[in-house]
């Protein structure tokens, strides 16, 4: 049960509770979300606290704790409201830090540029905007590295039509990337867009790389490169160069002339390799804002 806090709203007073839940129907870290309740017990909003470590993107504040509000009641949470929720979510998040045994851990939130208003309400409250977004692009008629050999792995075309391929994707994509996980549902559509196409670096029947191409817009001639990832044991390899020459080949053979994907600033040495193909930022569109517990 957290904690029970009094303030000024609609020139009346109200008790507001802050309990945890049960079940996430988000579908992670259930005993990190946090429910606001009026003095009737009907829920307002809630908060979740979504805990991870980025050793190989953040070495410098490896673990990260990534908030979301949830209104109950239309699009917006009103600001006494988040002002209580965002309280006992840090309350929270040193609870959290004491227990993974850290010494630095950040606390943030994520929001589309064009989120004005959210973003100075956390600017306000101590955040700082200290990550983005960037769609990347580079124009495809030029030189790229060569692929090269790689000892013990093998880059394929994989079209994931068995029920089981699909699974062990989903599964390791979701080791990789715990906050954005894939359903079968999800996959599904990804795979019925224009273009689409995967490229999977296998190591004997293990996954050790993977990066996923579609076409943006046909017509315009933009494809799309998308979740590109090496599992940690087989990275400084190469395998991510070669999974991205060979997905810029396919665009080649297809008559794509321009390529873009997503890129976050803080991913360095993602955005390194990126500019070896040439890639640059053309647009942000996330922002990340961040403090430190």
């Amino acid at each position: 049960m957290g904690g029970k806090l009094i303030f000024q709203r609609v020139a009346r007073m109200t008790k507001l509770t802050v309990v945890r839940a049960k079940v996430d129907s988000y579908g992670a870290q259930k005993e990190n979300i946090l429910i606001a309740l009026d003095e009737n017990s009907e829920v307002l909003g809630s908060v979740c606290i979504y805990p991870f470590f980025a050793y190989d993107t953040e070495p410098e504040h490896p673990h990260n704790l990534y908030i979301h509000f949830r209104a109950e009641r239309g699009q917006y949470l009103d600001e006494p409201v988040k002002d209580v929720l965002l309280e006992n979510a840090l309350r929270r998040a040193a609870e959290v830090k004491s227990q993974a045994g850290q010494v630095k851990t950040r606390v943030y939130a994520c929001f589309f540029e064009y989120q004005k208003a959210e973003i100075a309400y956390f600017v306000s409250r101590g955040f700082i905007h200290d990550e983005s977004m960037y769609i990347l692009e580079r124009e495809n008629g030029r030189e790229f590295p060569y692929l090269q050999a790689l000892e013990g792995i093998t880059i394929k075309s994989w079209r994931m039509n068995a029920e089981s391929e699909q699974k062990l994707f989903i599964e390791t994509h979701r080791e990789i990337f715990p906050r954005h996980p894939y359903t079968p549902e999800s996959l599904h559509k990804l795979k019925m867009l224009p273009g689409w196409n995967d490229y999977v670096a296998m190591s004997d029947t293990k996954i050790a790389g993977n990066i996923m191409v579609y076409f943006k817009d046909e017509n315009n001639g933009i494809g799309y490169i998308e979740d590109l990832f090496v599992q940690a044991k087989w990275r400084r390899r190469g395998i991510a160069k070669n999974l991205v020459a060979t997905a810029l080949r396919y665009f080649q053979d297809a008559g794509i002339n321009r390529v873009q994907l997503e890129g976050w600033s803080a991913n360095k040495a993602a955005m390194e390799l990126y500019g070896e193909f040439d890639f640059k930022p053309i647009r942000e569109t996330e922002i990340a804002v961040g403090r430190y517990v």
